[in-house]
């Protein structure tokens, strides 16, 4: 890899952690002016979709006793319909975020074997990329 290229990856990177920096603050802003937790991770969610650019997001959080995934809060794509939609733990990029507890950045989610269809097809909302976090409380889960 040339010098150039070198400099090109690195100016690349560095945008990308500024708007995760950018982000951050206004969520935090963000935080300062609600009270209610649902406010507060509904409003943080769409700022920061806001900051990347993207039309849809969501958080999915675990539901122990049934070991599945749940829709709780959407954005745009499938919306409303999506929210109380639960998928296993073991299926999709989602599901293997979060049994890694790892970011996950997918370009092509097509391309993924891990990419699950089946919320597309409820939807009719085609997903082309994905990030992927995996959100864990003060106690690591």
């Amino acid at each position: 890899m040339s010098g150039e290229e070198r400099l090109s990856q690195a100016t690349r990177r560095m945008a990308v952690l500024q708007r995760q920096l950018d982000a951050v603050h206004l969520i935090a802003t963000e935080l300062g002016r609600v009270t209610e937790i649902d406010g507060i991770v509904s409003r943080s969610l769409e700022v920061a979709l806001e900051i990347v650019g993207a039309q849809a997001g969501s958080i999915l959080l675990h539901d122990p006793t049934a070991d599945k995934l749940v829709f709780r809060y959407v954005v745009g794509g499938g919306g409303d319909q999506l929210v109380g939609t639960a998928i296993d733990v073991g299926r999709g990029i989602a599901g293997r975020a979060f049994r890694e507890g790892q970011t996950l950045v997918s370009d092509q989610v097509s391309l993924d074997p891990d990419h699950a269809t089946e919320i597309e097809e409820q939807t009719k909302y085609i997903t082309t990329n994905m990030v992927t976090v995996p959100l864990k409380t003060g106690d690591a889960k």
